[in-house]
């Protein structure tokens, strides 16, 4: 997509599309068992002993990573919308990386590599040139096999052994005759099940709705490979309400530990019950949206990038004092892979330059102005300083309060970037991610224990609509796009909010027989629910609320700042301190791990 070389010629030999297929094919010179399907493509469909396969000839190229890791080269499995028709067939598919000037070979789990189609614009599979020379180097064909991170694999082996390696892929990547490709059309519900519990996507909208201690042991199974390496044991149901005997299985077979355990079984609960969450906390298919198409000029070149998927993997490289322009050329070949062949390298380094940070697409208003919002009768702000004054009229309004007990109003941050950092964490921070909170005079805060802490300036539109407009919404705090000036005001969006005062949002249970608890009173329904479920069991999941057990025996505790208790049937208590919206998300998650078939929303 754009000409590397004048970075580092002298290690980024590479081969065209039909000289590599003509090496390849080489391989099979006089064997008569290999019989081409199709003829001069790249991808190749042949048949071998018996066996067919779609094969893809890529260079072997440096990664580029900003660290410096020359060893890491990788090979791109680019044009993947050409290759679903290939994910849809039953043929073995296999990615060869070829390294033209050690006449190595590096080829990867088929299973794995079939996965990825359709992941991503182009997923890279990664290798390591010490192996690479030291296979070339061999006096002997030799197969060399290495652990990646993660749990991944790549065999490297001489060019020679490539009839050896394709007359036995099993004794290299075992566990493949079995397989259902995702997205195969053979079975589509196993897949589509499948799909959503393998997901990180999932997993980070089951975070920001439950918070990392449960979030945290479901994302590191599934990018280790944990549920990808046991996929039999859940491939073998065809939906999601069977999972539960799959992973009472993988327990077994991965011997996980009860943390683990539980992650798992609350994550199933999610998805299973995901239709009755808010849109914004779980969407089971990402909207597809074309954010180049209105910024490519007559000579198919980008003009600007909005795309917000893309703008979230450069910041961490561009949006600091010292760019790392290679790593973000990295992110974009990955991103897009050939979708803009005429982008040269000087096109791409002046888009970085000219990205707007403070305004992006995320945060316009469909006029493309940047869309700004008033908080009572103050304003105008941008969406960053918007967030910084919403949480200092909570801060204020709430009182005396810990920082603990300021972060149970927010939800937790999806992202890296966390909502609140105390300052012995900011210190740790290198100068870029300092930058990323507020730290400037009059931006900082401190609880009631002197401690300081610093808010996070990275915000964009949804971020704001899905977690900070709803808290300002349940305290009953205006806000508006205008300032309440109807003359003066821009048109406004079709949207749930506006200029108005919002009354306090209430929270209805509905029973599974269904019955309804709903009371003016939020606390409570909190009450009412509580006590349909069940407090002791509630009381054994440890919900933390102040400090202390959410459901608790006693109707004090010195160590519960700020907690006020309600009793609950059996002489347990209850800490009704907390906001509609923390009540809401408390009542969500124990209907999830207890599975109690409760509808919650709020009204």
């Amino acid at each position: 997509m754009f000409n590397l070389k004048t970075i580092h010629i002298d290690k980024m030999p590479k081969e065209s599309s039909n000289a590599m297929l003509r090496i390849f094919e080489s391989q099979f010179d006089d064997d008569e068992q290999f019989v081409r399907i199709s003829e001069g493509t790249n991808p190749c469909h042949f048949n071998y002993r018996g066996r067919e396969f779609h094969a893809y000839i890529k260079n072997l190229s440096p990664a580029y990573f900003s660290s410096g890791q020359d060893d890491v080269w990788r090979a791109q499995l680019t044009g993947v919308g050409a290759l679903e028709e290939i994910k849809q067939s039953s043929a073995t598919f296999l990615l060869i990386g070829y390294d033209s000037v050690n006449d190595v070979f590096a080829t990867w789990n088929p299973y794995m590599v079939k996965q990825r189609i359709g992941t991503a614009a182009s997923p890279s599979f990664y290798s390591r040139l010490s192996v690479q020379e030291q296979v070339g180097a061999s006096r002997n064909p030799t197969f060399r096999k290495l652990q990646l991170q993660h749990e991944q694999e790549v065999l490297i082996f001489s060019a020679s052994l490539l009839p050896n390696y394709l007359a036995d892929v099993e004794a290299h990547f075992p566990d493949q005759s079995d397989y259902v490709a995702i997205g195969s059309k053979r079975r589509p519900e196993a897949n589509d099940a499948f799909r959503r519990f393998n997901s990180l996507e999932s997993v980070e909208a089951f975070r920001k709705f439950f918070g990392d201690s449960l979030a945290d042991p479901m994302k590191r199974i599934v990018e280790r490979g944990i549920i990808a390496n046991n996929k039999l044991l859940f491939l073998k149901y065809d939906n999601l309400e069977d999972y539960d005997k799959a992973i009472k299985e993988l327990e077994t077979a991965e011997n996980l530990d009860p943390t683990t355990s539980i992650s798992l079984q609350a994550f199933l609960n999610f998805v299973l019950l995901c239709v009755n969450l808010p849109k914004q906390f779980y969407q089971a298919e990402e909207q597809q949206t074309d954010w180049e198409a209105a910024h490519i000029d007559e000579d198919g070149r980008l003009t600007r990038i909005t795309n917000p998927a893309l703008l979230e993997r450069l910041r961490p490289h561009l949006n600091q004092d010292y760019p790392e322009n290679i790593a973000a050329l990295n992110v974009v070949s990955d991103f897009y892979g050939e979708r803009f062949p005429n982008m040269e390298l000087k096109h791409w380094m002046a888009l970085f330059k000219n990205i707007d940070w403070d305004g992006e697409q995320t945060t316009k208003g469909e006029s493309g102005k940047r869309r700004m919002l008033w908080l009572e009768d103050r304003g105008p702000f941008n969406m960053r300083r918007f967030v910084l004054e919403a949480v200092r009229t909570i801060k204020e309004g709430l009182g005396n309060v810990s920082l603990q007990e300021l972060r149970g109003e927010f939800p937790e941050r999806a992202s890296s970037n966390k909502f609140f950092v105390e300052e012995h964490e900011y210190q740790k921070l290198r100068p870029d991610q300092q930058s990323r909170y507020f730290n400037g005079e009059g931006e900082t805060f401190e609880d009631c224990d002197g401690r300081r802490f610093y808010l996070s300036n990275q915000w964009k539109g949804p971020d704001v609509e899905d977690g900070i407009l709803p808290i300002l919404d349940d305290y009953g705090i205006k806000w508006s796009e205008d300032g309440g000036n109807e003359a003066d005001a821009p048109q406004k969006r079709d949207r749930e909010y506006g200029t108005r005062s919002i009354d306090r949002k209430k929270i209805k249970v509905t029973l599974p027989n269904g019955k309804t608890i709903m009371n003016n009173n939020v606390s409570q329904t909190f009450v009412e629910t509580l006590n349909w479920i069940g407090p002791e069991r509630v009381r054994g999941l440890n919900i933390t609320a102040r400090k202390d057990n959410l459901i608790t025996t006693t109707s004090w505790n010195p160590r519960a700042v700020g907690a006020e208790y309600k009793p609950l049937a059996g002489g347990f208590y209850v800490n009704t301190k907390s906001s509609t919206n923390e009540k809401y998300r408390q009542l969500t998650r124990i209907n999830l791990l207890l599975r109690c078939g409760l509808k919650i929303e709020k009204v």
